[in-house]
C-alpha cells in the first residue's frame, strides 16, 4: 500500500508541475501577442514601394497598411492615423512622409514613386 501512496504522490507532483508549466508558458505566449499588437500601433511604418512604381505614395500607403484615416483628398490629402495610431495634435504630432531617409517636400498624394524609393511614415512633432 505504501508503494502505491508514494507512486500516487509522485504522479500528483508531476501532474502539478505539468499544469503549472502549461499556464506559465501560455502567459508568456499571451504577452508576445500583446507586444505584437503594440507593434501594430508603432510610430514608424515602412511601405514596400517596389510594387507601386509610377503610383503615388498615398496610393501605396493605402494599399500597404491595414487601416488609414485621411483628411482632405487627392494631392491635398494628409494622413491622421495609420494602423490605429493617430497623430495627437495636442502634442503637436503629425505623420511625416519620408522618402529615402529625408522628409518629403511634397504631399504623399503628389509624390510619384520611382524605382529604389524607400517610404517610411513616422510620427513627428512640429
Amino acid at each position: 500500500m505504501k508503494k502505491y501512496t508514494k507512486l500516487l504522490k509522485a504522479l500528483l507532483i508531476l501532474l502539478l508541475i505539468v499544469v503549472l508549466g502549461y499556464f506559465i508558458f501560455t502567459k508568456v505566449d499571451n504577452r508576445k501577442t500583446k507586444d505584437d499588437t503594440v507593434q501594430v500601433q508603432t510610430n514608424e511604418i515602412s511601405i514596400d514601394a517596389s510594387k507601386f512604381i509610377g503610383k503615388t505614395a498615398l496610393e501605396a500607403t493605402k494599399a500597404g497598411v491595414k487601416e488609414i484615416k485621411l483628411e482632405g483628398s487627392g494631392i491635398n490629402a494628409y494622413i491622421t492615423s495609420l494602423n490605429g495610431r493617430t497623430a495627437d495634435t495636442t502634442k503637436n504630432e503629425f505623420w511625416e512622409f519620408d522618402i529615402n531617409g529625408k522628409a518629403s517636400e511634397v504631399g504623399a498624394g503628389s509624390y510619384i514613386i520611382k524605382a529604389e524609393d524607400k517610404i517610411i511614415w513616422k510620427i513627428t512633432n512640429f
